[in-house]
């Protein structure tokens, strides 16, 4: 990985996301079924774990940005020192899993959610500093399929540690996989190069300004359901009567679909600027949950998982891509597009809850799906708008 004084190696940006990826599905995949096999939780009080923990990264996300500048101004920290504290912090926090008592995994969580939260966004303007929108698309096409990539192939790794030890063992992966990012940060600058305007021979699309407003509305639509669904996974697998470790891996087939939908967008152009991948993407999504939350079979859980897969690698790519093209390269970016996404994981939890504490799995997704419904409606509007652009030009 070779770097130089004022360019972050874009290996070791990849290396890191892949190994900090293992984190994000230890938390949002694994963590429901540790919570089950391990602490005998209730969905309610799983889904409480969630809630907690998509408020926290909400939160944090949305002060990562002064956070940078305080430790900036005021203790002289550059970027890449911030990212050191928030891999330490991670690994220290992770082993908490192992002693004998629920305080220590919500302490544990709580901790691990902030500390991705302040290291995504972080991150992200390491990633997207410098370049154009066309050199752009390649880089996000990149690192996309890395970090989803990343999770699907440690949510297979979880098979072995659930057949095989005591599920807490999961949450400890994260250390290793922090000490691993920690020493890709060797060849990081020590703050992100400003963000170099670059003359394209196509301009963008003033268009992109409403699709960038639609797709932040179904941004954390797309996350709201994985909030809600995530949780839920291991107790709805329970009505198939699954061998151990398959529902593990019955749970990959939506992210190894996430993956391939990715791979599509970044190989090709056809969805620039179209307003039907977006409604592609959000269907895809509703369906896909509607299947899965209600489904008594493999075949329909399989294809329930696989619409979902679809529908979140749409929604995420092309969210990622109109904000880093309309927005700016730097910590602000990507710390809002991070609220979007925790924002979506903590009101998908609650929802759930909400259903789950009024009755069963009809009940959730009438709650999950009232509230998917009224989310989407503020997407609509952009495309209102651009539609009226476009007759009046």
């Amino acid at each position: 990985m070779q770097g130089t004084s004022s360019t972050t190696s874009m290996t070791a940006i990849l290396v890191a996301t892949f190994l900090s990826s293992i984190g994000s599905s230890v938390l949002w995949i694994g963590l429901g079924f540790v919570t089950k096999e391990a602490y005998g939780f209730s969905q309610v009080h799983t889904l409480m774990l969630f809630l907690c923990g998509g408020i926290i990264y909400t939160l944090m996300a949305g002060l990562a940005s002064p956070l940078v500048r305080i430790a900036r101004q005021r203790m002289g920290l550059g970027t890449r020192s911030i990212l050191v504290i928030t891999l330490l912090v991670q690994a220290i926090a992770a082993p908490l899993v192992l002693l004998d008592s629920t305080i220590y995994l919500w302490i544990a969580v709580i901790i691990m959610e902030m500390m991705a939260a302040i290291w995504w966004p972080l991150i992200e303007s390491y990633l997207t500093s410098g370049h154009g929108s066309r050199r752009m698309s390649i880089v996000i096409g990149r690192w996309n399929i890395t970090w989803t990539t990343a999770m699907a192939i440690a949510t297979l790794g979880l098979v072995p540690v659930m057949m095989l030890m005591n599920s807490r063992w999961m949450i400890v992966l994260i250390v290793p996989a922090s000490i691993g990012s920690l020493a890709c940060l060797k060849w990081f600058t020590s703050n992100p190069s400003s963000h170099q305007p670059v003359i394209e021979t196509e301009p963008i699309s003033k268009e992109y300004v409403q699709l960038l407003a639609s797709a932040r509305v179904l941004l954390p639509v797309g996350t709201m359901l994985i909030g809600a669904l995530s949780p839920l996974v291991p107790y709805v697998l329970q009505r198939l009567e699954l061998h151990a470790g398959m529902d593990i891996l019955l749970t990959c087939s939506w992210l190894l679909t996430r993956v391939m939908a990715m791979i599509l967008m970044w190989l090709s152009q056809f969805w620039h600027g179209r307003w039907s991948m977006l409604a592609m993407g959000a269907l895809a999504l509703c369906a896909g949950f509607s299947i899965t939350i209600l489904s008594g079979s493999l075949p329909l859980s399989i294809i329930g998982f696989c619409l979902f897969g679809l529908g979140e690698g749409i929604i995420y790519y092309a969210a990622f891509y109109y904000a880093m093209n309309v927005g700016r390269a730097e910590v602000e970016a990507g710390g809002t597009h991070e609220m979007l996404i925790g924002g979506g994981y903590a009101l998908g939890s609650a929802a759930s809850l909400a259903g789950a504490l009024a009755g069963g799995y009809t009940t959730i997704l009438v709650f999950v799906m009232g509230c998917t419904f009224l989310a989407i409606l503020p997407a609509i509007r952009p495309w209102l708008h651009a539609r009226h652009l476009r007759t009046t030009a």
